[in-house]
């Protein structure tokens, strides 16, 4: 259910209609885990990347970024002013 992006409520009803027992409990303490790893993970590889474009740049700190914010979803548009 976290891999699509659905909840502890969502799993119960999934498991009713597959006839299945109800998920654990501790769904929830689960789910904070694994969000605590992924936003450990994510911190630690932005700082490396930062310390990869200052090692590029010649230890300059100034360095253009460029990016792409639009969803990957047909018919979203995200227009930047």
């Amino acid at each position: 259910m976290r891999c699509i992006g659905k909840g502890a409520e969502s799993a119960v009803v999934f498991c009713a209609i597959m006839n299945l027992p109800p998920p654990t409990t501790n769904f929830t303490k689960c789910n904070n885990i694994l969000l605590q790893s992924a936003r450990e993970t994510y911190e630690e590889s932005r700082v490396e990347a930062v310390h990869e474009a200052v090692e590029e740049n010649d230890g300059g700190r100034d360095i253009a970024v460029a990016f792409d914010g639009s969803w990957q979803k047909r018919g979203f548009l995200r227009r930047m002013v």
